[in-house]
């Protein structure tokens, strides 16, 4: 009977426990939601994405023939005649071939909608990260605040039996003064959290453009466990969207460098016209018809078209420099975290086990006090010692967090 009872306490601490850590899942994920759907400059983002891929669909215009009907008044002079009057006439158009230009500029558009999208991804993942730097800060200073009040607590309640051996005139009335300094460090430990804690709120306001409630963060907690952290088993960092970036721009200079090359290649273009090309004063007859194919070679630009592609070599080169110095350095930031993380856990473990000797020392030495065997600085000292690797720990916990969302982005 007494082993079913156990079970189901059990199960009711690890259901209590798993609902606990559901509801702060579920209250992190809302507040990322709603962070990314009141962001304004996302919205921009987003709009940019749609005016990108509306102009590439555009660009598929090149491919397909013209048409226009031209009229007006006109006058052709030769060394017989002079003609005038009205022409009026259908004039149809296709290009055949363009140096492969149209194909490159459409490459180029595809490439600048992927950017587009690209820029949203790291926009969104920086608001996710800073919103996670500033959530953390805030449990952070949520735990700390009940630390510093049980140590408080306990705190006075040693002043107490420093007054009572005082009074009893066991000890001098410096035993008492220890306790009276520590209340004063105490309190103003709580002082500068809760200025941290407003300047947190401060910020997560301004992130939001609105009040965040007190009562929207209070069920949160840490999202990184020491025991479980993601980062060890990442062998690549090329999924890095500032790496994503680099790539996709220098893609878009290599295209453009096949733009400025297609204005040294001939271009053919298929035309016909059909209507009144004479111009005439009589009745109009649309009877003239005229069909050409056409082919254009470039002999001379001014050196316009040297120059553009020469700028653009130049302009690819620099995007492949630009694009090895990110790799270099997303390659450093990706090892620096995942040795930054290993130091962590092995903190965390540290302070694990320095908590269990530290509670052990306390409690020895608020024993050995009571008997007279201890003074003051021994107690407070103890004290000071277990309640700092208590802080000591969500420190780590802090930092584990923004380190795991930093390595999501390797993802």
């Amino acid at each position: 009977m007494i082993k079913i009872q156990v079970i189901r306490f059990s199960l009711m601490i690890t259901t209590l426990l798993l609902t606990s850590v559901i509801a702060a899942a579920q209250s992190r994920l809302e507040l990322q939601q709603k962070l990314l759907s009141s962001n304004e400059e996302l919205k921009s983002m987003s709009s940019d994405i749609t005016s990108q891929d509306s102009l590439k669909k555009s660009m598929y215009s090149a491919y397909l023939p013209t048409l226009n009907v031209i009229g007006g008044l006109a006058k052709n002079k030769t060394d017989e005649d002079d003609e005038k009057g009205q022409v009026r006439y259908l004039q149809g158009s296709a290009n055949l071939f363009s140096g492969f230009k149209d194909m490159a500029s459409v490459d180029i558009q595809d490439k600048k909608i992927a950017l587009a999208k690209i820029n949203y991804e790291i926009h969104v993942r920086a608001q996710k990260e800073k919103l996670t730097e500033i959530l953390a800060s805030m449990i952070g200073l949520h735990q700390l605040e009940k630390i510093l009040d049980e140590e408080f607590k306990i705190t006075q309640n040693q002043k107490q039996m420093a007054a009572r051996k005082v009074n009893a005139g066991l000890t001098s009335q410096v035993d008492n003064y220890e306790f009276v300094i520590r209340e004063s460090e105490i309190e103003i430990q709580k002082k500068e959290i809760k200025r941290k804690h407003e300047a947190a709120h401060q910020q997560l306001n301004a992130l939001y453009n609105q009040e965040i409630l007190d009562s929207e963060i209070e069920n949160l907690s840490f999202a990184a466990d020491p025991t479980t952290i993601s980062g060890f088993n990442l062998k690549s960092y090329e999924n890095h969207p500032l790496i994503q970036k680099a790539k996709i721009t220098a893609d878009i200079a290599l295209f453009e460098k096949s733009v400025m090359t297609s204005d040294f290649l001939p271009k053919i273009d298929l035309s016909y016209v059909f209507g009144r090309l004479t111009p005439t004063e009589d009745n109009i007859k649309y009877n003239e018809s005229e069909i050409a194919l056409l082919v254009t070679i470039p002999l001379f630009s001014g050196f316009d078209t040297y120059h553009k592609r020469k700028s653009s070599i130049a302009n690819l080169s620099a995007k492949e420099h630009e694009k090895n110095q990110i790799l270099l350095d997303i390659k450093s930031q990706f090892e620096q975290l995942k040795s930054r993380v290993q130091e962590l856990v092995e903190s965390y473990q540290i302070i694990e086990k320095k908590l269990i000797v530290t509670e052990k020392y306390y409690n020895l030495t608020l024993a050995e006090y009571k008997r007279g065997t201890k003074n003051s600085p021994d107690l407070v000292g103890a004290t000071e010692r277990y309640f700092d690797t208590k802080k000591k720990k969500i420190e780590i916990q802090k930092e584990l967090d923004i380190i795991q969302d930093q390595l999501n982005n390797y993802k």
